[in-house]
């Protein structure tokens, strides 16, 4: 079971937590962003199994739901920042 969630932010205000990749969200901030410049984030986080925890160097961050269930730290995917 594993899972990927996603959020966008634009201009410090998160938006909702996505269980799908907000593809056509992300296309228009990208728009948005060659005409008026913003800054914007795409990231995303694992929801899996403990079966993984072995596996990582560094597990800070980690939460763990259950004792099944386990989510990952944030991680930026894509970012735009105003210069």
């Amino acid at each position: 079971m594993d899972q990927y969630q996603y959020r966008i932010t634009v201009n410090q205000q998160q938006g909702n937590i996505l269980d799908f990749f907000p593809n056509e969200q992300w296309q228009r901030i990208t728009e948005i962003e060659n005409q008026r410049g913003i800054d914007a984030k795409l990231e995303r986080r694992l929801i899996t199994d403990t079966s993984i925890f072995p596996l990582l160097t560094d597990p800070s961050g980690y939460m763990r739901l259950n004792n099944n269930i386990i989510v990952s730290p944030w991680q930026t995917i894509a970012e735009f920042k105003e210069v």
